[in-house]
């Protein structure tokens, strides 16, 4: 936990994480319950018509405005992703500049590397007027020096909660073995490349290999797709997964799935290797860093079903391989806990109370 006397200094701004749906949301909740007391926190956007996101960036704004004036805060960290999300803490950003505060701008979404070249002018005025850029791993660290020359960007991992363990022995009966996928249902996201390589080799895979499919998104598709494919004994749609369900699913699980075509660091990927499973992702965004191929999981190339499907069989019928490689995305994942993540926040935020103390 963040010492207090820090905690009410800072001012964090993003989504709302009350109930997490996606990345972003994940980070803001783990972060309110494992590092802030008080967590001091603003929500930009919300769920709605476009009349209801435009009242809530209102507020927002009266409040950003209400707090840099009247409260002791020094620091706004805002949490932020491309598209529609830029634009709205651009304003954000320079209001609090204008109004004397520090800035840390937490960048996420694997989207933003392609929106970022396409508004490059934008984006360059915005990393020039924060006094911090939070990238998510090294190589967009790298991006951020590279293509806009910026001088204060620092590393910090996505945090994840400790995992709770349920002593499988006693709590599944199983006879297959059994993947997870968890995340937004969309083609970005590899999860129709997965449904069409288990129907190209349902009949291998049948008897042997259960996937769970947990998500949010193009959810009719995908049980379409399953209907149609005739793979229901093979692939079980969960529906949005949260709580004690996600737990059990991450138990019970023997290895983990993510085939995307465009990433950042998936939080999924975090927290499946914090519960010592193998990871079988693509190399995009910072998924190298955590993921090292026939060390702690397999890189596959997105699209590549055959690939996939290979990796896939390769770890159903060897139980040795699936327990060392778990073995090591646990020692891999020892930053993104929340003792370490805690460190960084830290040297963060203490340099920059440092040098608001000296103007």
């Amino acid at each position: 936990m963040l010492p207090e006397n820090v905690c009410r200094r800072v001012l964090t701004m993003g989504c709302t994480y009350v109930s997490p749906r996606g990345g972003i949301a994940q980070v803001l909740n783990t972060y309110s319950l494992a590092l802030f007391r008080p967590f001091n926190f603003i929500i930009t956007t919300r769920g709605g018509s476009g009349l209801i996101k435009l009242l809530c960036l209102v507020e927002a704004w009266f409040r950003l405005v209400y707090c840099c004036l009247i409260k002791d805060i020094a620091i706004i960290h805002i949490h932020g992703a491309s598209s529609n999300s830029f634009w709205r803490k651009r304003v954000f950003i320079y209001t609090a500049k204008f109004l004397g505060k520090k800035v840390v701008y937490h960048i996420h979404g694997g989207g933003f590397m392609s929106f970022s070249i396409a508004h490059r002018e934008a984006v360059a005025k915005v990393l020039r007027k924060v006094d911090v850029v939070v990238a998510l791993s090294r190589s967009w660290k790298q991006f951020f020096e590279y293509e806009f020359h910026s001088s204060n960007v620092v590393v910090i991992p996505n945090i994840i909660a400790y995992p709770q363990f349920i002593p499988r022995s006693i709590s599944f009966a199983k006879v297959r073995v059994e993947a997870l996928f968890l995340g937004l249902l969309d083609r970005n996201k590899g999860v129709f490349n997965i449904l069409e390589m288990i129907n190209q080799h349902q009949e291998e895979l049948r008897g042997k290999f259960l996937l769970h499919i947990g998500g949010n998104g193009k959810t009719e598709e995908v049980k379409r797709l399953i209907a149609k494919y005739g793979i229901g004994d093979i692939v079980q749609f969960e529906g949005w997964v949260k709580g004690e369900k996600k737990i059990e699913l991450l138990n019970r699980s023997d290895f983990y799935l993510l085939p995307s075509y465009k990433e950042g660091l998936p939080i999924s990927i975090l927290e499946a290797m914090s519960y010592r499973l193998p990871i079988v992702a693509s190399p995009v965004g910072g998924i190298p860093e955590i993921v090292e191929d026939g060390v702690n999981g397999f890189l596959v190339q997105p699209g590549d079903n055959d690939n996939l499907y290979q990796v896939v069989s390769r770890l159903i019928e060897n139980s040795l391989q699936r327990k060392s490689m778990g073995e090591r995305s646990w020692e891999k994942v020892q930053p993104y806990l929340p003792s370490a993540v805690e460190s960084k926040l830290m040297a963060v935020y203490s340099s920059l109370l440092d040098s608001k103390s000296k103007v």
